[in-house]
């Protein structure tokens, strides 16, 4: 039970190289992000990287006190396009806030992030778009084939202008630290996820369907973009930011899965299903993407 599983799932001709799919989903929360963020005051300034009005300011540890005290902060990524099997597309780049240590902190049920150092604005980021109609282009492809199975897995995104009625989008109001969450909304204008997994096991599990039901042993990429703040709360906040993220395998939860409450969203046996991720034709079949996250 205490394990992440990401699955990756396509749908196309059988073959031993990469190809790019045109229908996929995936989920993977064995993520993690740091880098750091700098503020302007208009959208020209930010596309130009002049008259910078603050930063640029790195994401600070978590302050956990632990092995992971860390400038990372926990990733959840949960995409789908086009896979019939599915109920919508969707696109969903978030902090991982909501997981909890504690399983009953004032006596009155499980509070999801309780005690979870990413559930604060200090480094947060969330684009949640229920149907995906921000995405500008995306792509994703098995490759590294070994003669058994496909070991990496790669995955580009282009979001823009995501402020519509079903994008719901908060980033870290830099350099301020903590604040309630509504100091933190806002639209992100443009962002662009480009991450490699490596280590899986995807396999042709049905003609034209390769699946890969690991968590990956290595990743690298990036989260690039601008995110106008439009706090009405705290106008102060209000700016055009613009993000330099890496990624990397510094998960927080991942990490203490061995204390994440009973009843905590993603980690109780019966949330655990295989989730399905991308691949390289055109997908089909799906197991059923794990539970609609939910955002702050």
């Amino acid at each position: 039970m205490n394990r992440t599983l990401t699955t990756i799932l396509l749908v196309g001709t059988t073959a031993a190289s990469a190809h790019a799919s045109t229908g996929f989903a995936f989920s993977s929360e064995r993520l993690a992000y740091t880098g750091s963020l700098t503020k302007y005051a208009t959208l020209a300034d930010a596309q130009a990287g002049t008259n910078v009005v603050a930063g640029p300011t790195s994401i600070p540890n978590r302050g956990t006190g632990d092995a992971f005290d860390t400038p990372n902060r926990d990733l959840g990524l949960f995409f789908a396009s086009n896979a019939p099997s599915y109920s919508a597309d969707q696109a969903i780049a978030l902090t991982a806030w909501y997981y909890t240590t504690n399983p009953n902190p004032t006596g009155t049920g499980v509070i999801n992030g309780w005690g979870n150092p990413n559930n604060s604005n200090t480094g947060f980021m969330q684009m949640f778009d229920d149907n995906a109609s921000s995405v500008a282009t995306q792509s994703a492809a098995f490759s590294n084939f070994n003669g058994t199975e496909y070991t990496d897995f790669t995955f580009t995104s282009s979001i823009t202008n995501a402020l519509g009625a079903d994008e719901f989008s908060r980033l870290w109001p830099a350099p301020t630290i903590g604040g309630a969450a509504n100091i933190s909304g806002g639209d992100f204008l443009s962002l662009d996820i480009n991450i490699v997994f490596s280590g899986l096991n995807g396999t042709e599990v049905a003609p034209g369907i390769i699946e890969a039901n690991v968590d990956p042993t290595s990743v690298s990429g990036t989260i690039t973009g601008i995110f106008q703040n439009t706090s009405t709360a705290d106008p102060s906040q209000n700016g055009f930011y613009t993000i330099d993220y890496t990624v990397n395998l510094d998960s927080w939860v991942f990490g203490n899965q061995a204390s994440l409450a009973p009843g905590s969203i993603g980690y109780e046996p019966s949330f655990f299903v295989t989730v399905p991720t991308p691949a390289s034709a055109a997908i089909l079949g799906m197991a059923g993407l794990a539970a609609t996250r939910r955002r702050r």
